[in-house]
C-alpha cells in the first residue's frame, strides 16, 4: 500500500527536504548501517515472524521504519538519558493505546 491509498503525506519527503549534515557525528564504518539492504530484510522478517503481518501491509512499513529509526539512535550519539527518554514514551503510548483503545466510541479527556 502506498501513502496515497492511506491518504498520508509523507512529512520530510526526501525530495524536497535539504539536510544539514553538519550537526550529524562522523559515521562508523566498520558498523551496518540501519538501511542497509540486509539489516531491513532482517527487521522484516522479525516483524512478520512476531506480528504475522505481510510486508505488503501500510502496517508493517511502518513499524520497520519505527525500527530503523530506533537502530539509528545510537551511531547518532544519543546519550543514556534521551534513550531513556525516548523508550519510556514509546512505552506510555503503547500502553495508553491499549487501555484507550477498548472504548473506541467513548470520547477522551487529555
Amino acid at each position: 500500500m502506498t501513502n496515497d491509498e492511506h491518504m498520508r503525506q509523507e512529512l520530510d519527503p526526501a525530495s524536497e527536504v535539504e539536510q544539514d549534515e553538519s550537526a550529524v557525528p562522523p559515521e562508523q564504518p566498520e558498523h551496518l548501517r540501519a538501511r542497509d539492504p540486509d539489516i531491513q530484510r532482517k527487521l522484516s522478517q522479525m516483524i512478520t515472524d512476531v506480528s504475522g503481518v505481510d510486508k505488503k501491509k501500510y502496517e508493517h512499513r511502518l513499524v520497520q521504519d519505527l525500527m530503523t529509526a530506533a537502530l539509528k539512535l545510537l551511531p547518532d550519539g544519543r546519550d543514556t538519558g534521551e534513550l531513556k527518554l525516548m523508550t519510556a514514551a514509546v512505552k506510555e503510548l503503547r500502553y495508553a493505546y491499549r487501555v484507550f483503545g477498548q472504548y473506541p466510541n467513548i470520547r477522551k479527556v487529555t
